[in-house]
């Protein structure tokens, strides 16, 4: 189910917070909404609605709301259902959380302090009606996808899969796997059509508006629009239509086909280049290239690598970083551009135990030469953990998927220039690229697709949808990474399974002959140089090279 955290919460609506032992006096707010919560055995304490980035940064927004002898009030003005996720806390240990839908009307929490936190157990609300609803809908679709599932004999065939017994061979799992796929697809389908079933049969419904809206990753404008279709008039004065109305309006202005994004560009052919030998070099996390079209790698360990056109290591040195390296980019004159995330180390209390972990706190750009000398550092506003860099021009842009953002910064002296914020981001991974020096290109894993902004933030292009055909993208979320190609074309990469296209007036192409390179979610880097060849770096296959053929 979405999560709609404090950002979205926060936009319109004020949080009163009282005591229920306040005076029957007290002034009448213009708010609708009122929880009147009760959580036994907790005398004092804190309810916090989280931030959703408050993961990495601590200093990040958030609204508490005292208990005191398990009472709270939270009172508020939701004219649109919110999904509210609050964390519960006594002095600095976490007891549990508790989530609801915040609309306007009257509410009731209750819970009990020695059972949060324990598995299954949920503070029970009292007075929910889009959140009742909604909870019905989900309870049915789970009974439908668990019968579903026992039909179609997908739960024998993971049993077989997983824990037969019996050892299978490579080709044996791999034949069951993919019938297990197929199945699985089957029922994928079945899904689907039951959510667009329940929108036809309750057109009037907020909840029906709601699944629209929560469905709309991964499809196209027309799509969309076709499911907006089934809804009834009276749906139209909704808060959460009006949303709705803003997303596809969005939509409509961005979503670009392929005669226009790539007029007169006709695809180009690759092919994988066997004689290239990079298979050995898979420490790789990050690239780019020199102006001699050797390229520049970075490791994990905050090694650069130099590495010829022939996949050949000439020179690995050890660069002197604080914290974690994480993205490269290469100015005209071969001075690298260093992107490394410090980090600290947080320790909390959770359910009376200790917990320790390691956080982002801020990123820096170190700049070298090409032999390695520390040339300048600065501070890079905003970036905590760095996904992806690139620099054209004076400018160098910096991708963080953990913020959903990327940062332009004058490549100088590290001025914050612009950012472009709430990309749709999925594991971690947020790459990005500049077409023609007038637009940045970045993946939009969570939307299957590829957007581009102008240097000021604003959206301009979209182009990509979820699905398994050739101009699609597959997997839980892709593409991982992106090129613009000298001729105009852009070239997307998607992981599990590999595949590597190249998009042009045609639609996609995609490129034979690359194995499976990362499994799971993993980035894959990409390079390109001035020939326009292409370059491909994991931990399985090393560096991977394909070279135009037309």
């Amino acid at each position: 189910m979405k999560k709609y955290f404090l950002t979205q919460i926060l936009m319109g609506i004020v949080i009163t917070i009282t005591f229920l032992a306040c005076n029957n006096s007290e002034k009448q707010t213009k708010e609708s909404f009122v929880m009147h919560g009760e959580i036994k055995g907790l005398s004092n304490g804190k309810i916090i609605i989280i931030n959703k980035d408050s993961v990495y940064n601590d200093k990040n927004k958030h609204v508490s709301v005292p208990v005191k002898d398990g009472v709270f009030k939270i009172i508020g003005d939701y004219p649109s259902p919110s999904e509210i996720n609050c964390m519960i806390k006594e002095e600095d240990r976490i007891l549990g959380s508790m989530n609801f839908f915040a609309e306007n009307t009257s509410m009731r929490a209750i819970g009990h302090a020695d059972s949060l936190g324990k598995a299954g157990y949920k503070i029970k609300i009292v007075g929910e009606e889009f959140g009742s609803e909604l909870k019905k809908y989900y309870e049915s679709l789970t009974e439908f996808n668990r019968k579903s599932y026992e039909e179609l004999g997908i739960k024998e065939l993971n049993h077989q899969f997983f824990n037969s017994g019996k050892m299978l061979s490579p080709k044996e799992k791999a034949q069951l796997k993919n019938k297990i796929d197929q199945r699985m697809e089957v029922r994928n389908k079945q899904s689907a059509e039951f959510r667009l079933d329940y929108i036809r049969n309750n057109p009037a419904s907020q909840v029906s508006v709601y699944l629209i809206e929560e469905g709309m990753e991964g499809k196209n404008l027309a799509q969309i629009e076709s499911e907006i279709s089934l809804l009834d008039a009276s749906c139209y004065v909704l808060p959460m239509y009006a949303r709705l109305m803003d997303k596809t309006g969005e939509m409509r202005r961005t979503e670009v086909t392929y005669d226009d994004l790539f007029p007169g560009i006709s695809n180009i052919s690759y092919k994988l280049d066997d004689k290239y030998d990079g298979s050995e070099i898979k420490d790789v996390i990050y690239l780019g290239v020199f102006s001699d079209n050797n390229l520049c790698a970075i490791t994990k360990d905050a090694e650069l690598l130099i590495i010829n056109q022939q996949g050949e290591e000439i020179k690995r040195f050890k660069i002197d970083v604080e914290g974690k390296a994480t993205t490269i980019a290469v100015d005209d004159d071969d001075n690298i551009y260093v992107v490394h995330s410090i980090t600290e180390r947080k320790i909390e209390k959770i359910r009376g135990r200790k917990r320790s972990r390691t956080i982002p706190k801020e990123s820096l750009c170190s700049i070298f030469d090409r032999s390695g000398n520390l040339l300048k550092s600065y501070k890079l506003k905003g970036i905590f953990l760095s996904s992806g860099a690139k620099l054209t021009g004076k400018k160098l842009l910096v991708a963080d998927a953990s913020k959903k953002r990327i940062g332009i910064y004058n490549a100088v002296d590290g001025t914050q220039l612009a950012t472009i914020e709430s990309l749709r981001t999925c594991c971690g991974i947020l790459d990005i690229d500049v077409r023609k020096e007038k637009q940045i290109l970045a993946t939009g894993l969570g939307g299957f697709n590829v957007v581009g902004y102008d240097f000021s933030g604003i959206k301009n292009l979209e182009f990509g949808q979820r699905g398994r055909g050739i101009n699609d993208f597959h997997g839980c979320c892709n593409p991982v990474s992106l090129a613009y190609i000298s001729n105009g074309a852009i070239v997307t990469v998607e992981k599990d399974p590999t595949r590597v296209k190249i998009y042009s007036q045609t639609g996609a192409k995609k490129i034979e002959g690359i194995e499976e390179l990362v499994k799971g979610c993993s980035h894959i880097p990409l390079a390109i140089d001035s020939k326009d060849n292409l370059f491909l770096a994991s931990a399985k296959k090393g560096i991977v090279k394909c070279v135009r053929t037309n």
